[in-house]
């Protein structure tokens, strides 16, 4: 596929074209593809006519450390899409059509669209999937984004909860943690998202909302 119908199909499909946003990323993706290296296979960067360097992932994220194939990229202004072959990377005419590698989030995500308390969730989410969603990286923000349209009330609920003067992950993986009050009021000790503005908001726990679960694969 052209690169533009290889993001939309894996945007259907899967979450994003490939993002590979740091060294580990990069590291990960290497042992995931180690069978299909030798492929010519496009992946989610790409900039804009005319623009000189490409600064931004398919998905939104900036871009960190990077794979060029020596004196690459070599026309940035008129190969504005990027394909790895053997785990380098080499600037493209976007019209070209090749393979690709898309990303997916794992474990599952689902969106649940009943109207439930924090509590409710919890177990909603412990007895038909696994836990409730903790959102701990990059990768798990964006994947949740391309589930939003989905959502049906403006907040959802996550796995994120205060109590006894911390605020931590109930499924108890992950210690990167939003910005919270450090000292909410009681209801408000129970985490959620906005769905439009995408910030973190402390919500009285006895609300009613949509929210997600994830189930290990």
């Amino acid at each position: 596929m052209s690169w533009s119908n290889a993001q939309k199909y894996c945007r259907e499909k899967y979450v994003d074209l490939s993002t590979i946003d740091s060294l580990a990323e990069y590291e990960s993706f290497v042992q995931q593809t180690k069978e299909n290296k030798e492929e010519t296979a496009w992946i989610g960067l790409s900039n804009k006519p005319n623009e000189t360097t490409f600064t931004r992932w398919s998905d939104g994220s900036m871009l960190g450390d990077t794979e060029w194939k020596s004196e690459e990229p070599n026309s940035p202004e008129i190969e504005n899409c990027v394909y790895t072959s053997k785990n380098q990377w080499y600037d493209q005419d976007c019209a070209l059509s090749l393979g690709m590698f898309c990303y997916k989030w794992a474990p599952e995500m689902i969106v649940v669209q009943g109207l439930k308390n924090w509590e409710e969730a919890l177990v909603d989410c412990r007895t038909n999937y696994t836990h409730l969603l903790s959102i701990t990286s990059k990768t798990d923000q964006y994947a949740v984004n391309s589930m939003i349209r989905n959502i049906q009330t403006p907040t959802f609920w996550t796995g994120l909860r205060f109590i006894d003067g911390l605020w931590f992950w109930v499924n108890q993986t992950g210690k990167t943690l939003p910005s919270m009050p450090s000292c909410p009021k009681k209801p408000f000790h129970c985490g959620a998202q906005n769905v439009r503005a995408g910030v973190w908001e402390n919500r009285d726990c006895s609300e009613k909302m949509n929210f997600i679960c994830y189930r290990d694969i």
